[in-house]
């Protein structure tokens, strides 16, 4: 092959350009600090690098998802925590209202502390998080709980705050505050034998425990149980009702009934003349399991001059005939509640709610569907005369079985007890301030159980992020192996081709020697 000047020139040339550019790419990685920085200077590890980038930002994301929803946790902490110091004050007050050396008013004054201390809790079921309501559900950009005397009213939702922290894997980061502080109902303990399978109350029933019962009449007994009445008369010490004899013993109705003295008349020797009662009634057909309700008035009147009310001697309220007398003791206003309880047959379905040491029972033929699922009735408050018109929806996993604690539930939400006990202490109701301190050890304990689930999720979010962060390393290193510029080994790589050119240049200077014989072809 003939090698003319030329070929030597552009060959050459070509060394020069390609020694530049060795420089230059050089050059470039050690100024940028990274290795690749367009697709053809390594297409294969620009795609892992592309990938591995992509995994930081994912994973950079679900770190701050995690952080998020740790603060969200931290703060329910928080709350939680207050709310339990806010319960263990009251519990304090409590404590110290049942001495007995106290006075009413001592008394009072401890109910006024513990007004304050509902405040503070409504206060604390509105903690927020830069604006955020944590205990608001989704609906968190106004405050959630509102006090109005001695109502509360909820605006947030129940919905769950999620956080997406791996793919497909949402994590719930709040508590259902509405749940937790508001609903009347939180927890039903099902006892052995138990065929309750839920139970739901409605927002009238008083503040209290209750014991579900539930048998079917022994199919040994003989013959059919007579018809039943229970009741309490009492209210602020006084007995009101004096006597109620047992209805119909065939009577097929169970009935709860409230009665409430409306108006009284007296004589010019200022007794009793007649007395005016309202009562109003839930009523239910056992055959059929039929529901009514409606209130009729009666007028007893003395018919002996005793100031005792005792006539008419019986009267009906809805299908059932009553037979009760009055005391002289009575007065405008005074409540009573009576409850009675159809005969019940072999084979019959009994529910029993008690409250507060007070039975109510209800009996329905076994071939109505579901019997008396959903159960109205009244209750007192006697401390202060305040009524209950009240609803126990019971639904069941199968027939009846005998089973005398069939579930137990406590009524009412953590600011309902607080304003039980507030009012138990200003009533100076002795009997029933001690047993306020079971309420809210029950309270105090669901307080101490959310924290400790707060704090698992706490732990679980940790744990993750911790993950994410070795991940994060990891991927870090991977992606600088590929990605970013050894400057070191780059700087050495400069001084080799540096130097090689600068040879490439002295060479071609002595070899390319002009001459008029390089321009003869």
């Amino acid at each position: 092959m003939r090698v003319t000047q030329r070929m030597l020139s552009n060959n050459l040339l070509y060394s020069y350009e390609k020694n530049l550019s060795g420089i230059s790419k050089t050059q470039e990685q050690i100024s940028l600090g990274t290795k690749i920085n367009r697709p053809s200077d390594d297409p294969s590890g620009c795609s892992l690098t592309m990938a591995l980038m992509s995994n930081l930002n994912l994973n950079g994301q679900y770190q701050r998802n995690i952080t998020n929803g740790l603060g969200w946790l931290q703060q329910t902490d928080v709350g939680l925590e207050k709310a339990t110091d806010a319960m263990q004050k009251v519990r304090e007050l409590v404590v110290q209202g049942a001495n007995d050396t106290l006075t009413q008013d001592d008394r009072v004054a401890i109910a006024e502390q513990v007004d304050t201390m509902t405040d503070a809790m409504v206060e604390v079921a509105n903690t927020s998080l830069g604006g955020i309501y944590i205990f608001a559900g989704l609906d968190n950009t106004s405050e959630p709980f509102h006090r109005s005397g001695d109502d509360f009213t909820f605006t947030g939702d129940d919905s769950e705050v999620l956080r997406e922290i791996a793919p497909g894997a949402r994590y719930q980061v709040n508590i259902n505050g509405k749940h937790f502080f508001y609903d009347n109902l939180v927890e039903v303990a099902k006892g052995s034998g138990s065929t309750v399978d839920q139970v739901t109350i409605d927002d009238g029933l008083q503040f209290g425990e209750y014991k579900i019962s539930t048998t079917v009449e022994d199919a040994a007994s003989a013959g059919d149980s007579e018809a039943q009445v229970t009741s309490y008369y009492t209210q602020e010490g006084n007995t009101i009702v004096a006597n109620v004899g047992v209805v119909n013993a065939g009577n097929v109705y169970n009935s709860s009934i409230l009665m409430e003295v409306t108006g009284i008349n007296y004589t010019s020797e200022y007794k009793i003349s007649d007395v005016t009662v309202q009562f109003t009634y839930h009523q239910y057909n056992k055959s059929d399991g039929s529901y009514t309700t409606g209130t009729v008035s009666q007028t007893f009147t003395d018919s002996d001059g005793d100031g005792d009310p005792d006539t008419p001697a019986s009267f009906t309220v809805g299908d059932i005939d009553l037979n009760m007398d009055l005391t002289e003791f009575i007065v405008r206003g005074d409540k009573a509640v009576i409850s009675v309880t159809a005969q019940s047959a072999i084979g019959d379905n009994n529910i029993g709610i008690d409250y507060d040491g007070t039975d109510r029972n209800w009996v329905f033929s076994n071939t109505v569907a579901d019997p008396g699922n959903d159960l109205k009735f009244f209750t007192l408050d006697e401390g202060n005369g305040e009524s209950y018109d009240g609803t126990v929806d019971i639904t069941f996993n199968g027939g009846f079985a005998t089973a005398s604690e069939a579930a137990t539930f406590t009524a009412g939400n953590i600011f309902d007890c607080l304003v039980y006990v507030r009012k138990k202490l200003e009533n100076n109701q002795t009997d029933k301030i001690e047993q306020c301190l079971s309420y809210l050890d029950e309270k105090i304990g669901w307080l101490l159980q959310e924290r400790v689930r707060v704090g698992a999720r706490t732990t679980h979010l940790e744990a993750i992020d911790e993950q994410y962060t070795n991940l994060e390393v990891n991927l870090s290193d991977m992606m600088d192996g590929y990605y970013s510029t050894d400057v070191a080994k780059a700087t050495v790589e400069l001084n080799e081709k540096t130097l090689i050119y600068q040879a490439s240049l002295a060479a071609g200077a002595r070899i390319m020697q002009t001459s008029l014989l390089d321009y003869l072809d």
